[in-house]
């Protein structure tokens, strides 16, 4: 594991990405990890824009990165 030295700001706020995170896919009744799919990641970040969700918190998504599926 790689040990990076963040400011409690920036943890706090991947704390709050993941709970949203998280949340979605309890109302999507997801609850293991091989369930997420790439068209579950976008349904996330659409709702993420759709709420008008922080674009910073969009910009650190996991999603956005081709390397995640």
């Amino acid at each position: 594991m790689v040990h990076r030295r963040l400011s409690k700001n920036t943890v706090d706020s991947y704390a709050s990405d993941l709970h949203f995170f998280l949340e979605f896919l309890q109302k999507q009744d997801v609850d293991t990890s091989e369930a997420v799919t790439p068209e579950l990641a976008r349904a996330f970040l659409a709702e993420c824009f759709q709420n008008n969700i922080n674009s910073r918190s969009n910009a650190r998504s996991p999603f956005r990165s081709p390397r995640f599926f």
